[in-house]
């Protein structure tokens, strides 16, 4: 099984970007997703694998310290560096009365049509839980992520902030790209059987979750432990044996409630701390 749309890169930044570009839309297809030609994407993504020291000098003693920020970063460098795109500005703040009152991701110019985009990215890991979608650490909740990018995050006019920048010339189009994965219960995983709000992408990825309690009732042999910077590309995992479960999640749980892993079969998945998620 592919364990995600990274793997064939050796380079840890084209694999976790490539994971942004290539794995599918997170929320169902409409007028507001920003659709890339995947076919454009890959044959750019092996053409950078030849010349990789082009990405590593871009991150060059860089410090992954949120994955926002870090996939905000490898956005920066795809859209200045593919040529379909011209990267016009990104983290533009937005003012009203000298008050900041939001921020865009991303302001792009498509080469051909020479118009203004309006991009918004996120990329969001959910658990399924008691009929809600709620992130790792229990705070991010996914009907208001998608009610708040809709709804606030994507302009509805050009502001002036925007036009100084454009030289007058308005935003053609507002779009986000959120890419990330739902984690439903291990029961319902098995079996296929998802069940998810209408505005989620059918062919959104998915991965199972379980409490550590309902783990060990379960006959893993062996997992691999993904750190949460190799949670786009998967290119560096440890890997755990049955003995050492107990200690290693005795350990893991001190720094986080939920603890991402692969299973046998190269899905993926969450063990949570049977605190989590209070």
């Amino acid at each position: 099984m592919q364990l995600s749309p990274t793997h064939t890169f050796s380079n840890k930044y084209l694999a976790d970007l490539a994971f942004i570009l290539l794995s599918p839309e997170l929320f169902r297809s409409s007028e507001h997703s920003f659709f890339l030609n995947e076919y454009k994407v890959s044959s750019w993504l092996k053409e950078e694998q030849c010349q990789s020291d082009k990405i590593d000098a871009h991150f060059e003693n860089y410090d992954i310290r949120k994955l926002g920020w870090y996939a905000e970063k490898l956005m920066e460098y795809f859209f200045s560096n593919f040529d379909d795109f011209r990267l016009i500005a990104n983290n533009i703040q937005l003012f009203e009365n000298k008050i900041t009152k939001g921020e865009i991701d991303f302001l792009i110019e498509d080469i051909l049509a020479k118009t203004i985009t309006q991009v918004e990215l996120a990329t969001k890991y959910y658990i399924k839980y008691n009929g809600q979608y709620i992130g790792p650490n229990a705070k991010d909740n996914l009907e208001k992520k998608y009610n708040r990018l809709v709804h606030h995050q994507l302009l509805k006019e050009t502001p002036e902030d925007i036009l100084r920048i454009t030289g007058n010339q308005k935003i053609s189009a507002a779009k986000f790209l959120v890419k990330g994965i739902i984690f439903y219960p291990y029961d319902s995983f098995i079996v296929e059987d998802f069940k998810y709000p209408s505005y989620l992408n059918r062919n959104h990825q998915k991965g199972w979750h379980l409490s550590f309690s309902e783990f060990l009732l379960y006959d893993f042999s062996t997992l691999h432990y993904i750190p949460k910077s190799e949670w786009f590309g998967l290119n560096n995992t440890l890997r755990i044996d049955k003995n050492e479960f107990p200690d290693f999640f005795k350990q893991a749980f001190q720094l986080s409630k939920a603890i991402m892993v692969l299973d046998e079969k190269g899905n993926r998945g969450f063990i949570t701390s049977d605190e989590w998620p209070n």
